[in-house]
């Protein structure tokens, strides 16, 4: 047992599972955490033998988000702030990432998975962005990457109104790869990246690049300005009523 919030260990000598290990808290990210994963992952992108990345929670919950008492204590206030720094480590990743997402996948556990290769998802797995919903805006990409996936107007309708949807509903939207059943998604995404890191990796690395390139500065800019406006509307008085009112339920 350990007490580290985010573990990394190489399975089957040449992929690394980093998992967000703070489910006490439904695994809702701090300061710290964020660090830490976006370190998890340039080890990962440095180590020649790591083919393959699997992100995820355990079987119960994948990440609900912010930690929100982390966040009014540590707000974030440029592109330094550890979220910014995981959005953008997670951004310019390398090789194939695959998510594992079960229970809860709130906020950024939504948002990004908009930047990894492969996502199964446990059929118990809820996804919302509340962000408008906490006097806050869309983070990590979201309001670039989600409008080209889904199409302006289901966009708004999870960006603006912060509408729940189910796996069902994720697979359909193509924000997800595959559905499994509960209790078997770190399993079912793990078999995806055996497959994967089978593969050549110079080409599959070569194969991702080239899928990403037309977009990958955009996408770090889109970051980077969410950023700012996130920071400002995080100090209104509306955030701040908002965010009062959820901590108080």
């Amino acid at each position: 047992m350990t007490d580290a919030l985010i573990l990394s260990h190489t399975l089957n000598g040449n992929i690394r599972h980093i998992e967000i290990n703070r489910s006490k808290y439904k695994n809702a990210l701090t300061a710290s955490m964020y660090l830490d994963l976006a370190k998890a992952l340039q080890q990962a992108d440095d180590d020649e033998k790591i083919r393959v990345v699997l992100l995820s929670g355990n079987e119960e919950v994948f990440c609900a988000g912010n930690d929100l008492n982390d966040f009014i204590n540590n707000p974030p206030s440029d592109k330094n702030a550890p979220p910014f720094v995981f959005l953008l480590a997670i951004n310019a990743f390398k090789k194939p990432l695959i998510a594992a997402t079960a229970g809860p996948a709130i906020g950024i556990g939504t948002t990004m998975l908009l930047h990894c290769d492969y996502v199964v998802s446990s059929e118990n797995t809820l996804f919302k962005m509340p962000f408008v919903q906490l006097g806050c805006t869309p983070e990590g990409g979201s309001s670039l990457l989600l409008p080209q996936l889904i199409g302006q107007r289901k966009a708004a309708e999870l960006l603006l109104l912060g509408k729940s949807f189910d796996a069902v509903t994720a697979l359909d939207y193509g924000i997800i790869n595959n559905v499994c059943a509960a209790g078997e998604v770190i399993q079912s995404a793990l078999d995806i990246a055996t497959k994967m890191a089978k593969q050549p990796p110079a080409a599959m690395q070569a194969a991702k690049a080239l899928m990403k390139a037309p977009l990958l500065d955009q996408i770090r800019d889109t970051i980077l300005i969410e950023g700012e406006v996130f920071a400002k509307q995080l100090q209104s008085d509306e955030a701040k009523q908002a965010i009062g009112a959820f901590l108080g339920k």
